[in-house]
């Protein structure tokens, strides 16, 4: 489950589109259209796990639609 840092909705994993630019990794929350910070976390088998960091991050940004 995904949060949004703005406004709070929580959503299962399939309601989020998770995107990546130049900024990073990140989805739009639906309710608000803020930009959620997201981080990739390497596994063991060369694959890329995303993950919601535990803290606010500055670099999260109202979205575009």
């Amino acid at each position: 489950m995904w949060t949004c840092r703005n406004c709070g909705v929580e959503r299962d994993f399939s309601d989020f589109t998770p995107e990546i630019d130049d900024d990073g990794r990140y989805f739009i929350c639906p309710a608000c259209s803020y930009r959620n910070v997201l981080l990739g976390v390497d596994g063991d088998d060369e694959s890329i796990t995303l993950v919601q960091p535990d803290i606010h991050l500055p670099c999260g940004k109202p979205g575009k639609k």
